[in-house]
């Protein structure tokens, strides 16, 4: 859920600034925006994720239980 309110804060944002108005004269697509400002943040989710997990686990001995591929999209 955060990717996607941060994407649409940065829409605003753009909008708000007028640079936005550039990507109306260029060949791409809605979706193709969209992705290309939501992948980056979720990517970010995901390290985000990763990290948290790593000082949970190092620092305070956490048990991870389940698929931890699935945290992050894959099945297995």
């Amino acid at each position: 859920m955060l990717p996607a309110m941060l994407t649409s804060l940065a829409v605003v944002r753009q909008k708000a600034t007028g640079s936005i108005t550039n990507l109306y004269v260029t060949p791409v697509t809605r979706i193709e925006f969209l992705l290309g400002k939501q992948l980056p943040l979720c990517r970010l989710s995901q390290m985000n994720i990763l990290l948290m997990t790593l000082l949970a686990v190092t620092i305070f001995d956490v048990p991870v239980k389940g698929s931890f591929f699935r945290i992050f999209g894959f099945s297995g």
